[in-house]
C-alpha cells in the first residue's frame, strides 16, 4: 500500500524550496550591488591615475625644457626645446584642465585648447631648495624633480 504525503510535509517542502530560492536571489542581488560599487571605485581610481600620469609624462618627456610657472594664475608652461618661443601650456579653466601649444607671449585661448580632464583644482608650488615641483589637483598630488632644468617663476 502506498502512503500519501500529508499536507504539512508538502508545505514543509515548499517552504524550504522557497527559502533556498529566496536566499539565492538575495545573494545575487547583494553580490551585484557590491560588484557595482567596487567597479565604480576602480574606475575613479583609474581616472585619477590617468590624469596624474599624463601630467607626469608631459613634464618628464621634456627633461631639458625650461618650466615657466605662474603660481598666482596657476599656469604651467613647458618651453619647447626646438622652438623656444613656443610652449605647451597647462591650466585650469571652467572645471577642466586644458592644454594648448602657443607662443609664450600669446594670451590663453581656452576655447581652442584641448581638454585633458575634468578637474576642480590645479595648484602649482615650486620648492626651490629641493628642486621639486608640486602639482596638486582635485584628483591627487604629484611631485616632479626638476633637477638641473631651468625654472622661471612669475608671481
Amino acid at each position: 500500500m502506498k502512503k500519501q504525503r500529508t499536507l504539512p510535509k508538502q508545505l514543509h517542502t515548499i517552504f524550504l524550496s522557497t527559502l533556498f530560492l529566496g536566499g539565492f536571489l538575495l545573494l545575487v542581488v547583494f553580490g551585484a550591488g557590491i560588484y557595482r560599487r567596487i567597479y565604480s571605485i576602480q574606475q575613479e581610481s583609474s581616472y585619477d591615475r590617468a590624469l596624474l600620469g599624463y601630467l607626469n609624462t608631459s613634464l618628464k618627456a621634456e627633461r631639458t625644457a625650461a618650466l615657466i610657472l605662474d603660481e598666482s594664475k596657476q599656469i604651467l608652461r613647458i618651453q619647447d626645446r626646438d622652438a623656444p618661443e613656443y610652449a605647451k601650456t597647462i591650466y585650469l579653466h571652467e572645471g577642466s584642465l586644458r592644454e594648448e601649444y602657443i607662443l609664450l607671449d600669446q594670451p590663453l585661448l581656452p576655447d581652442g585648447a584641448i581638454e585633458i580632464a575634468g578637474c576642480s583644482s590645479f595648484v602649482l608650488h615650486y620648492h626651490k631648495d629641493r628642486h621639486l615641483l608640486e602639482i596638486v589637483t582635485s584628483e591627487g598630488t604629484i611631485w616632479i624633480n626638476t633637477g638641473l632644468r631651468e625654472v622661471v617663476l612669475y608671481e
